[in-house]
């Protein structure tokens, strides 16, 4: 990388921005070539009653670490909410609402 940034002007650099913004490549877009292919198959062997798929829905979504672990700790207060809520029932604090 360093060397890139050594050799690269930022002229060239912005040319590249520009090209890239026309004529996309690399692994995103072949994502997408991917997806469409895989949206027109689903699309063409549905039943009339189901919805129709879009190429988004066929795209891997890729989350981070950090994203992941905040999701999971979610996760956690929601169970220890539940939890807490099942033991205030449990000891008659609170009524538990069927409907």
């Amino acid at each position: 990388m360093d060397q890139l940034q050594s050799e690269l002007t930022r002229r060239e650099f912005t040319d590249w921005q520009l090209y890239f913004a026309a004529e996309p490549f690399g692994h995103s877009h072949s994502n997408f070539i991917l997806a469409t292919l895989c949206c027109l198959v689903a699309n063409y062997m549905r039943d009339e009653d189901t919805q129709a798929f879009k190429p988004d829905d066929f795209i891997p979504k890729y989350v981070t670490q950090e994203e992941r672990e905040a999701e999971l700790d979610h996760e956690r207060h929601v169970q220890a909410d539940l939890a807490y809520v099942a033991a205030m029932v449990e000891a008659g604090y609170i009524k538990k609402v069927v409907h």
